[in-house]
């Protein structure tokens, strides 16, 4: 029989494809521990495991989980369970924030580094044609060339972890601009607590300060995009149409940036789709 398991602050809860109740593993009545659980590999779902095969984690279940606490003992009343339901999700989402925090700032910093490397590598591969055109080998070129190598393979490295860290912390953004791009827009913004709390309009011109600082000072045109003109939906379109195709992809990145900060569900494909859409709507006017 398959089995479809859900969990959420109550505990871990097994149904049949009709929606019955099958098995459920009850967390503590503590909302800092139940937090806790909730940040970590749910530890109840090896058990039920090994009972039901094969499992199915599901995001949504039709079933009055407030009833089941009160029939079952769990809580005394409806406000007791609102009341726990709400100190939990607050503790937990305090949480998420915090562990999102400490990592996108690690992002940040892995950014500048990768931006340092590349500034770096360039310059030391022109010096080494330049010593080549000069004498074709030499112990010292041999080595060098080595070690040009190492910091290109250190640089992989970076980018991998780069790609991995973004996909994790902002999977939504990542999915539109692509996992470094979206770090790159990290790091101009500095944190992901700042840059959920930036307007679209700010996000559209991130990357484009200096222009913007100019236009303030009424000595140039207002920029219409800033590092988001990297995007292809951006840059292949005509120059007046890229302001508007900026404009739309910051309006929902803005949204999809709080998604990802406050720990919400993946909406990038639906989002994506209106991207396409718009692009493709610019691209035949």
């Amino acid at each position: 029989m398959r089995a479809y398991v859900f969990t959420n602050f109550l505990g871990v809860f097994v149904f049949d494809s009709q929606n019955n109740l099958l098995e459920f593993k009850l967390f503590p009545k503590d909302p800092e521990k139940t937090a806790k659980i909730l940040m970590s590999k749910n530890p109840f779902l090896k058990e039920i495991e090994k009972d039901f095969k094969p499992v199915r984690e599901i995001d949504s279940i039709n079933f009055d989980f407030c009833k089941f606490a009160l029939e079952k003992g769990i809580f005394r009343s409806e406000k007791e369970f609102y009341s726990f339901l709400q100190r939990t999700a607050q503790i937990y989402t305090k949480m998420k924030i915090e562990k999102s925090l400490s990592e996108d700032l690690y992002l940040v910093e892995l950014i500048k580094l990768q931006t340092e490397l590349e500034s770096s590598i360039n310059p030391l591969k022109e010096r080494l044609t330049s010593l080549k055109n000069v004498k074709e080998t030499s112990y010292l070129i041999r080595k060098f060339e080595f070690k040009i190598k190492d910091l290109q393979d250190f640089y992989e490295e970076v980018e991998k972890e780069v790609s991995n860290l973004s996909q994790k912390i902002m999977p939504n953004v990542s999915y539109i601009l692509g996992e470094n791009l979206a770090a790159q827009l990290l790091a101009l913004a500095g944190s992901m607590e700042k840059l959920a709390r930036m307007p679209s309009s700010t996000i559209q011109v991130l990357g484009a300060e200096k222009a913007l600082f100019r236009h303030m000072k009424g000595q140039g045109k207002s920029p219409k995009h800033g590092i988001l003109f990297l995007h292809p939906n951006v840059n292949s379109l005509k120059k007046e149409q890229r302001g508007a195709m900026a404009r739309f992809i910051a309006n929902k990145l803005s949204i999809l940036v709080k998604v990802d900060f406050y720990g919400g569900e993946f909406i990038a494909d639906k989002i994506k789709k209106q991207i396409e859409e718009k692009y493709e709507k610019l691209k035949n006017e």
